[in-house]
């Protein structure tokens, strides 16, 4: 694990010991490395905290703290394109002391200052404290990947990137936040990107910036604009493909570990078939070591089952992908002691699969993983693009697309995706008494469960800001928020912090080659036809891997596969079954009015012996379940 925490403007006269205990706090293993920083004067101090595989040579990055006469710099996480940084540094007159992340940016921060920020890629998190003008300036990447949180400190601030190094100092105050905690229990996607499960406690957003100075508001602005998905004119189709396909060979290269090399979470869609490709490419053009494959194996009969498709892709490049039988993956694993890892009630539904594959890859001698993520968002296309046939009148283009997507006569459907969209928010009321008082919701909704409590405290706001989907920038159509949703909302950042604990918890780097900047900005400005046209999907990010995965691979395929549904399933009844037994005496959900505690087990001793009635349910199960181990882990059950 790694961990960053700075305390500033405070009267502490123990800060250095508080940061430590932070640190503690963050970071238990017991084989750490610590790096601290304080003011002889006292007032602020910050640090870092590092496994030693990240340090020792085998690891991606380190140190994490920096610091002159000017400034001190804490980060979490990577820094990629450095040559390109080191660049713009030398025109700008400063030259890092090492290329660690927390050198480079300190450089860049002696640079340009506060703006300094805008010249990063990465996955990072990150803490300035300006001892000259004795000010904060801290920022996270646009995806999300490493979280940030800040909360008062006596008389000054506290910033970590853990909520539990926050708990930890004196006099925090723990009182949850019960609508934060409602939301995660019930599993719903209210937008509220600064909210925490704590009410005291402020998280900084994914692509945001944070400014404190002493004796003023702590203020919080967008530093990384999320591109509009304009579909705009650009290289023919060809031209574009070789772009594509140059950018993600880069985007896959910066993310490689120089001598320990990668692996790439492999599965039988386009996504990471392509990440393996380019890991080859790169591989052949840098001298790197090609990703080695890992991959979880389904019976033929599972709806999960891609192995044909794996086979096949690692086949093309001479290779065999190392296998993980899903029978082996649990469904649930000491579920409080896992609870205690975590720094809010949200849970990951495949925690245990994304674990799996952690651990295969330490196995392999990697310490990096590369994920697909950013396949699905900014190269393919939902049906939320027949809201826009219907805005700009392309009827035709509706009628064949409706059919295409199987939508027959299934008017609700067509009134929530395509009608609903376009509908200004005060006549979804009259939308509502035409559907029989059943309202109407976006796709992206999550159905409320018959559990909850409807006498909570929250309850009502809670419903009503589920049912409201992110709002359109000015001019921005349907598909393009539905493209941008995953840089934007705060589920989406909150799903990603999430998948590099669990990856972290295993000692890897979990990255998103698909997610660098320079792609998403190139995929933004592709027309719509390349993401989805003929019931082709993926276009452009299939020709951009043509000739180098074979066309079995990247052929159009009739429907879809990769489906962990029955895992799920799987995982949902023993989450079921865990609570029916372990919970008897009730549930401290219940006694906060978040839900119907009886209700709950008396559904989830049926599950067993009946199943879910259907994913969302199972998805929700989960939710609760590992809500009430975080509550418990955490013993506020007193606090409630």
């Amino acid at each position: 694990m790694t961990a960053i925490v700075g305390l500033v403007g405070t009267r502490d006269p123990n800060v250095v010991d508080r940061a430590r205990m932070a640190l503690r706090a963050m970071h238990a293993s017991g084989s750490e490395h610590v790096e601290l920083w304080h003011e002889p004067t006292g007032g602020a101090a910050l640090g870092a905290v590092s496994d030693l595989w990240q340090i020792d040579g085998r690891g991606p990055d380190s140190p994490r703290l920096a610091f002159d006469e000017r400034a001190v710099v804490a980060t979490d996480g990577s820094l990629y394109y450095l040559a390109d940084l080191e660049r713009l540094l030398n025109g700008a007159g400063q030259r890092a002391a090492t290329r660690s992340p927390a050198a480079l940016i300190l450089a860049a921060y002696r640079a340009w200052g506060r703006d300094a920020v805008h010249r990063l890629e990465g996955d990072f998190a990150l803490v300035v404290w300006d001892r000259l003008e004795r000010r904060v300036v801290a920022a996270r990447d646009h995806g999300g990947s490493r979280p940030l949180f800040h909360a008062p400190y006596d008389g000054g601030l506290a910033i970590a990137s853990r909520l539990d190094g926050l708990v930890a100092l004196p006099g925090f105050d723990a009182a949850l936040d019960f609508m934060s905690v409602a939301n995660d229990a019930l599993m719903l996607r209210v937008h509220d990107p600064e909210r925490t499960a704590y009410a005291n406690t402020r998280r900084l957003p994914a692509g945001h910036r944070m400014e404190w100075c002493e004796g003023r508001q702590i203020s919080v602005e967008r530093w990384w604009q999320v591109p509009y998905f304009t579909r705009g004119d650009g290289p023919p189709y060809a031209e574009a493909a070789e772009e594509l396909k140059r950018l993600i060979v880069a985007a896959v290269a910066e993310r490689t570990t120089h001598g320990g090399g990668s692996a790439v979470w492999l599965s039988g869609g386009y996504d990471s078939p392509a990440l393996f490709a380019a890991s080859h490419v790169a591989a052949r053009e840098n001298g790197l070591k090609p990703a080695k494959a890992i991959s979880i194996q389904y019976p033929t009969d599972d709806p999960g089952y891609e192995d044909n498709f794996i086979t096949a892709a690692t086949s093309f490049w001479g290779e065999s992908p190392a296998w993980i039988p899903i029978a082996n993956i649990p469904s649930i694993t000491a579920p409080l002691d896992r609870a205690r890892d975590r720094d809010e009630p949200l849970h990951h539904t495949y925690e245990q699969w994304n674990a799996a594959l952690a651990r295969e890859t330490v196995r392999s001698g990697r310490r990096v993983a590369l994920i697909g993520n950013g396949g699905d968002q900014f190269f393919s296309s939902t049906t939320v693009r027949l809201a826009d046939h219907l805005r700009e009148g392309r009827l035709v283009t509706l009628a064949r697309e409706w059919r295409e997507a199987g939508g027959g006569t299934n008017w609700r459907l067509f009134a929530r995706d395509v009608v609903g969209p376009n509908l200004p928010r005060g006549l979804l009321s009259v939308a509502k008494t035409l559907l029989q008082s059943r309202p109407l919701q976006h796709r992206l909704a999550r159905p409320v469960p018959a559990w909850s409590r409807a006498t909570f405290e929250h309850f009502d706001a809670l419903v009503e800001l589920n049912r409201i989907p992110l709002q359109r920038r000015p001019g921005e159509a349907h598909a393009s928020l539905d493209q941008s949703w995953c840089l934007r909302h705060v589920t989406a950042e909150r799903i990603a912090t999430l998948l590099t604990l669990i990856g972290l918890l295993e000692g890897v780097e979990v990255r998103s080659p698909l997610f660098d900047q320079r792609v998403i900005h190139f995929a933004a400005g592709r027309p719509l036809a390349e993401s989805y046209s003929r019931r082709e999907n993926k276009r452009l990010l299939r020709g951009a891997f043509k000739g180098l995965l074979p066309e079995s691979v990247l052929g159009k395929r009739a429907e879809r596969t990769g489906l962990p549904t029955r895992y799920l399933k799987r995982t949902a009844v023993a989450h079921a079954e865990w609570a029916a037994t372990e919970w008897l005496n009730g549930m401290i959900l219940a006694d906060m009015g978040v839900i119907e505690g009886r209700k709950f087990l008396d559904r989830a001793k049926e599950i067993p012996g009946r199943g879910i009635a259907d994913l969302a349910e199972g998805v929700a199960i989960v939710a609760a379940v590992q809500t009430e181990c975080w509550l418990r882990a955490r013993q506020t059950a007193a606090k409630v």
